[in-house]
């Protein structure tokens, strides 16, 4: 397996289009064009994930110093739960060695729907090296739990740091809706009351 950067005029986008829509409810997506140009700028890492030649999914990663976001990870429906996921964060892991890594993920709240699968998703984070950071991400109307891996206890300002050069590589295209805040979580992932 193997990440390749994606550029605009790579043959595989229309795939990798049609994941991110399939993977990411439309209030979470970034439009691929966005995505593809600012990879193109060299503000964000857009990264194929290959197996033997073939496309199974992507990854997005805002590179900073010391701290990397990644900002999504999705695989193709019909190569999911065959542990691409565990493999392809080995691989951002190499990628990124020595940087903490960092990414958010819905946090639970257990009379909300999907509640199942949102305690998975965060159990196969945690099965592959990550921890809770106890940041809770709000912006947009929209929550997520921080998750961190990377040696030392989490950085909550170099993560802060990160937020804000997102926010300026957004406004670079006239994004001006990412306001970021940061609040305290249970190390437990469960949504405070309230939130």
């Amino acid at each position: 397996m193997e990440l390749r950067k994606i550029l605009p005029g790579n043959p595989d986008i229309e795939k990798i289009g049609r994941i991110n829509l399939e993977a990411f409810p439309d209030e979470e997506r970034m439009d691929l064009d966005w995505q593809l140009g600012f990879c193109a700028d060299g503000k964000l890492d857009l990264l194929g994930i290959y197996d033997d030649g073939l496309l199974v999914g992507f990854t997005t990663v805002f590179p900073s110093e010391g701290m990397d976001y990644v900002f999504f990870l999705a695989m193709d429906p019909s190569v999911r739960s065959r542990g691409y996921g565990a493999r392809t964060l080995e691989l951002v892991r190499q990628r990124y060695s020595g940087d903490c890594i960092v990414l958010d993920i819905e946090p639970l709240s257990p009379e909300e729907p999907g509640a199942e699968l949102r305690s998975r998703r965060r159990g196969f984070y945690l099965r592959n090296g990550f921890r809770p950071s106890g940041c809770l991400l709000t912006y947009l109307g929209l929550a997520f739990e921080v998750l961190y891996c990377g040696d030392g206890d989490f950085d909550r300002g170099a993560y802060a740091s990160v937020l804000e050069g997102v926010r300026e590589m957004l406004s670079t295209r006239g994004i001006d809706k990412f306001h970021p805040v940061l609040r305290d979580i249970s190390l437990d992932g469960t949504l405070p009351a309230g939130a």
